[in-house]
Formats: structure tokens, sequence, C-alpha cells
């Protein structure tokens, strides 16, 4: 619509074309025959308009509409709440969370004995570490806190523990304050090599 009126505005433009003009200066037609409407039509029409019934409940129905609008809009209902003006937490606030600069060295991947040591690349600042062992559904198996180094030894009974899982992943994770730092996960599957009888 807005083409064809783009199309059309030469017309008023014209300083001799006023609104009730049919023939244009070069003695064409402003407007088409069909598009004239007669006298006779117009009040044809507005008697058949004026002929229509005309029920009451659609105009009641609309003005409750906006009514009960007006009235959320001014007063929310239920469980709505106007939005706070106030945000708690500062947008420039450090996360809770963050990637450890380290990562696991070993075990990783396929092995054929349960491992009795468990490294890893530890940041410049030594502040205690903590390794989390997770079995092949990523449930936590154990953790162990308050490592110092960037090793941990497992003993006999959670070597016993990683060998009845079979596949398990474990991570290294260091905390600062309320603030906790992880490694990726390192997956190992332990395929023991059977005892010859």
């Amino acid at each position: 619509m807005a083409k064809w009126g783009l199309f059309g505005a030469h017309r008023y433009l014209e300083p001799d074309a006023g609104p009730g003009r049919l023939v244009g200066p070069d003695g064409r037609n402003l407007r088409r025959p069909w598009r004239v409407v007669s006298a006779e039509a117009k009040a044809t029409a507005m008697r058949v308009r004026a002929m229509r019934p005309r029920p009451l409940w659609p105009r009641l129905f609309g003005i409750s509409m906006i009514a009960i609008a007006v009235a959320a809009a001014l007063h929310p209902f239920g469980s709505v709440h106007p939005i706070a003006r106030h945000v708690g937490g500062v947008s420039s606030a450090p996360p809770a969370s963050w990637p450890l600069p380290a990562g696991p060295l070993s075990p990783d991947g396929c092995i054929t004995a349960v491992p009795d040591r468990f490294s890893w690349s530890a940041p410049a600042d030594r502040v205690p570490f903590a390794v989390v062992v997770c079995d092949a559904s990523y449930a936590e198996l154990l953790r162990v806190d308050g490592i110092a180094a960037a090793e941990w030894h497992p003993d006999a009974a959670v070597r016993e523990r990683l060998a009845e899982a079979g596949t398990f992943h474990w991570f290294v994770e260091q905390r600062r304050g309320e603030r906790v730092a992880r490694t990726p996960f390192a997956s190992c599957e332990v395929a023991l090599v059977a005892n010859p009888r």
C-alpha cells in the first residue's frame, strides 16, 4: 500500500489539483469511474447499516477486557510482582567459579592397572587442592581435601574402589574464599589384566 501511495502522491502535489477535482490539468481522470460514489449509493449504504442488528454484548465484552488490562497494569494480580528497581549483585562482581589454570596430567585414558598416583599441573600460587573422583555416570565417589602438592597418592581402600568402578572421571578443585576453581575432567578406563593361574 505504501508503494502505491508513493506512486499516487504526485496528484496531491499539483498546484491546481484540489481535493474535489476529478480531471487533472493534462485532461486525464484523477478518479476511476468505479471509485466515484454517488449520493444515492451513500444513502443506501447508511440505510442498510442502520437496519442491521447490533448486539450489545461485543461492546460490553470489549470494555470489560480493556478494564481488566488497565487494572492488571496498575496493580498486578497473583504471583506477578513489579520489577525490582535495585539488583542485589553488581554486574562487575567476580563469578562464583572460574576455570583453574591447571590441568590433570595422569592418569588419563585407558590404563591397565589402578593408578597409585594422581598428578596435575599446578598454578604459581600454592593453595590447598581437592581431588574429586566420580564414577562413570559422573556421580561423586570420593573427595580428598587439603592437598598441598600437585600430586596425590591414593591408599589401598581408594584403589580398591577405583578397581570396582572400572571407568571413572576426576578433576582438581581449588577454593579461594567462596570462589571455586575447577580443572576439566579427566576420564580413565581401568582394563585390568587377568592374572594367569
